[in-house]
């Protein structure tokens, strides 16, 4: 976008929020000094700040620090979260190659359909991935280098980690 501006592609740039330029105080600020510099109007829809504003920057700044402290916030009730979840020895997300997720269901609670509650997830050794991961440590163990240990269970054809659905496929995969 910068790039873009500079050769003055465009002469307005019409943004929802302060936190979607950046919630980095720093960030937006300079980030905001460039766009200016180069000619570029500032338009803030949802707060309604306009950069040819004579108040613009302060109202930037106050809803840089509130944007700031925000995504702060936000981190810590996160880790507090998936803290909460691992002290109580459930799996706290992400895909792990030789497990599968498994729901814990609450047989004391129902859902809006009828059924028990999903209080969570474990994870459950998956027998397949877990026969590869084996086969793996064994191969490397035996002294073969990372690449060789990977021809060799491709050439074996051993079924190797996949992405999630719609997400991009990992090159040199297993």
């Amino acid at each position: 976008m910068l790039a873009a501006a500079t050769s003055k592609a465009f002469d307005i740039v019409l943004i929802d929020d302060t936190s979607r330029l950046s919630r980095k105080l720093a960030d937006s600020i300079n980030l905001s000094d460039r766009l200016l510099f180069a000619g570029v109007r500032i338009v803030f829809v949802s707060q309604g700040i306009d950069s040819e504003n004579e108040q613009a920057d302060v109202l930037m700044a106050t809803h840089g620090i509130v944007d700031s402290l925000y995504i702060r916030e936000l981190a810590e009730k996160t880790y507090r979260g998936v803290e909460g979840v691992v002290l109580k020895h459930q799996h706290h997300g992400g895909r792990c190659f030789g497990y599968r997720s498994v729901p814990i269901q609450d047989s004391t609670k129902r859902d809006q359909y009828g059924r028990p509650l999903i209080a969570g997830a474990r994870l459950q050794i998956d027998p397949e991935q877990a026969k590869a991961i084996r086969r793996l440590f064994s191969l490397y163990a035996s002294g073969l280098s990372i690449k060789a240990t990977t021809k060799r269970m491709n050439a074996d054809k051993i079924a190797s980690p996949t992405p999630r659905s719609g997400a991009p496929a990992l090159v040199g995969a297993i």
